[in-house]
C-alpha cells in the first residue's frame, strides 16, 4: 500500500509540473510543450495504475488482518491445557504462541496505518497502546513463571486478567474494523458462546 500510495503521490506531483511547463513554454518552445504533454500523459496513467494497486494492497491487507485476529489467550490456553488444568509447560507454550500471532497482528496493522492516505487515530491507539499494552502483561506473566517458585494463586489471577484483556483487545479491534467498513463475510461473525464452542470442538 505504502509503496503505491508514493508512486501516487510522485504522480501528481510530476503531472503538476508537467502542466506549469506546458503553460509556460507553449508558446515559445515546442520540445517543452511536447516533453511536458508526454509527462502529463505518463503521470496521469501511472496515477491511475498506482490507485487501483492501492486498493487491491488494501482489500488484501484487510483479509489478513482478519485471518490474524481468530484466537486469543483464553482459547490458546485452553488448547494447551489437560482437563482445563494448565500446567506452568502450558502456560509458557499459550504465553509463545499469543505473543507470536500478536507479532504478526502488530506488523499488518502498522503496514495497513502507513499505506492508508488518510491517518486513522483509532487505529494508531490499538496499535500503540491496546497491544503494546497487552503484550507487556503476557511478557510479565512469562517472566513471573521463569521465578523461583511462582505461586499458584498469582499465576491464576494473573490469567484471568488476561483473559479479559484479550477479550477487549479482540472486541477494539471488532470495533474499528466495523467502523473501518471491513468485508467481513459470515466466517467472521462470533457467537455469544464462540469461547465454548470452541472448547468443545477441541
Amino acid at each position: 500500500m505504502k509503496y503505491n500510495k508514493r508512486i501516487c503521490f510522485l504522480s501528481i506531483f510530476s503531472t503538476v509540473i508537467s502542466l506549469v511547463l506546458y503553460f509556460s513554454f507553449r508558446t515559445c518552445c515546442d520540445i517543452v510543450k511536447d516533453l511536458s504533454l508526454s509527462l502529463f500523459s505518463a503521470s496521469c496513467l501511472l496515477i491511475f495504475t498506482a490507485y487501483i494497486g492501492y486498493f487491491v494492497e488494501k482489500s488484501s491487507a484487510k483479509r489478513k488482518i482478519l485471518s490474524a485476529i481468530n484466537e486469543n489467550f483464553y482459547i490458546t490456553l485452553s488448547a494447551e491445557s489437560d482437563n482445563n488444568m494448565a500446567n506452568t509447560s502450558a502456560i509458557k507454550r499459550a504465553i509463545k504462541k499469543t505473543l507470536t500471532d500478536l507479532h504478526i497482528l502488530h506488523e499488518l496493522l502498522v503496514d495497513y496505518y502507513t499505506g492508508c492516505f488518510k491517518k486513522d487515530t483509532q487505529l494508531q491507539s490499538i496499535i500503540n497502546d491496546t497491544i503494546r499494552n497487552y503484550a507487556e502483561k503476557l511478557t510479565q506473566l512469562e517472566v513471573y513463571l521463569s521465578s523461583e517458585e511462582p505461586k499458584n494463586y498469582i499465576i491464576d489471577n494473573k490469567i484471568k486478567a488476561l483473559a479479559d484483556m484479550s477479550d477487549g483487545v479482540i472486541d477494539t479491534l471488532i470495533a474499528w474494523i466495523e467502523k473501518s467498513n471491513f468485508e467481513t463475510g459470515e466466517d467472521f461473525k462470533f457467537s455469544e458462546n464462540f469461547i465454548s464452542e470452541y472448547e468443545e470442538d477441541t
